[in-house]
């Protein structure tokens, strides 16, 4: 009996060794090898686009793709695309839901509610007295009007109110402008201050560096653009080229521009592919979290 139990334990044991084993594996994968995109960009009268992502030598594969005014989507894992059959299980779902949506309106009563003839009739019908007495209020309360509209008294009494309470609210208007503005004024101040001190620009020299890094890891690591472009002014065309030429030496010379002096045109291309390791990301993300000077520096912008 007892090696019995034994013999249950050590298999429980194996299973659970070989459950964290795999996910173990698992999480190295996704952090040690980089996801991979790859993009091209087309425009000749109409605009082209196509976007690869792959992970794990096209383990998990995505693409979007945007032509002729359509856009198209694909998620294979293993070479199986499940976009698609998971996209006509749906749409057979919301058919049957709509169907049975139709059956159920049908089978309601067209109208329940009718009003009988007879309490028309009895609307249609006034109380004499009633219709007596509130002509004879109303009269009264338009003699009351007229006779306090005729008086000047009131008239002016009216006025002086009417403008005192505009004065009043242009006074409390002002209050809450210069209020306000004092206030900006002094978070203005206080920010200026925060600004200029030493540990805030360290922090700020931390946060560049290392956002300047993750920008590295995240941007295309190759790529190539060619455009053909003109205005039909050479002038404007001229200008043009001045800052494609500033942003050339930016390019690293896989900027190739044709400019047209005579007609206007535009045409060009673009190609790009890079990658994106996930553990350098999540090991800058953590660097930034845990620096202590970056955190209290933050908790100081209280103002």
């Amino acid at each position: 009996m007892l090696h019995i139990a034994l013999t249950i334990l050590q298999c429980i044991g194996f299973l659970l060794l070989c459950i964290v084993l795999v996910v173990l594996v698992l999480t190295l994968l996704v952090l040690f090898v980089p996801v991979r995109y790859r993009g091209r960009l087309q425009y000749v009268a109409e605009a082209d686009a196509k976007l690869t992502v792959s992970w794990l030598l096209h383990v998990v594969h995505v693409s979007v793709v945007f032509q002729d005014g359509r856009q198209a989507v694909s998620v294979r894992v293993f070479g199986i695309r499940i976009n698609g059959k998971w996209r006509a299980k749906f749409r057979t779902w919301f058919r049957r839901g709509d169907k049975r949506t139709d059956d159920v309106s049908d089978a309601q009563p067209a109208d329940l509610c009718e009003e009988p003839e007879s309490a028309g009739e009895d609307s249609e019908r006034p109380d004499s007295t009633e219709s007596k007495v509130s002509e004879t209020v109303s009269e009264t309360a338009e003699d009351h009007g007229s006779q306090s509209r005729n008086n000047w008294y009131h008239r002016f009494r009216d006025r002086w109110i009417y403008l005192k309470t505009k004065i009043l609210h242009f006074c409390s208007a002002l209050r809450h402008i210069w209020a306000s503005y004092q206030c900006m004024a002094d978070r203005v101040a206080a920010f200026a201050e925060w600004w200029e001190r030493e540990e805030t620009q360290k922090s700020y020299a931390f946060v560049k560096s290392k956002a300047a890094a993750l920008l590295r890891e995240i941007l295309p690591v190759r790529g190539e653009a060619r455009l053909r472009y003109g205005t039909g002014d050479p002038a404007t065309t001229g200008y043009i080229t001045a800052v494609l030429g500033v942003l050339y030496s930016m390019c690293h010379g896989n900027l190739y521009a044709e400019p047209d002096f005579l007609e206007p045109v535009f045409e060009g291309s673009l190609w790009f592919k890079g990658r994106i390791r996930i553990y350098r990301v999540l090991y800058l993300a953590a660097v930034l979290y845990f620096d202590r000077t970056l955190r209290k520096t933050i908790r100081s912008l209280e103002f």
